[in-house]
């Protein structure tokens, strides 16, 4: 039987080491139940970018199943001048919560995000 509190040790996980999701944006993430804010993105573009996109996360496991259900919003392609940034997933049992940052240089370009980073654990 897999004990849910080993979850915990997921929180604040980066999925690449080399490309944390502070490196791109450092500014504060207020995280709610499930969604998120950020009222002043700072935004740390890699070079030949104009153009960026935030995503939320949750992933829902069945433990007894071994099946995992996930739901994900995103933003527009964003510019440089940019508003607060709110998101919000429709599945309020998500056991993780992740947060995703994507650039490009073209707005129409398939996306692939630069940092990701589950940000809550929920039991």
């Amino acid at each position: 039987m897999l004990l849910t509190e080993n979850l915990q040790v997921f929180k604040n996980y980066e999925f690449d080491p080399d490309h944390p999701f502070e490196k791109y944006m450092p500014g504060e993430i207020i995280l709610h139940k499930n969604s998120i804010s950020i009222p002043q993105p700072k935004i740390i573009w890699p070079a030949n970018t104009s153009y960026f996109k935030m995503f939320l996360i949750g992933v829902s496991i069945d433990f007894q199943a071994f099946t995992t259900n996930s739901l994900t919003q995103s933003t527009e392609w964003l510019t440089q001048d940019h508003d607060p940034i709110s998101l919000e997933i429709a599945n309020t049992h998500a056991h993780l919560t992740a947060i995703g940052i994507a650039f490009t240089n073209n707005n129409h370009m398939p996306v692939n995000c630069q940092a990701v980073k589950i940000i809550d654990v929920n039991l």
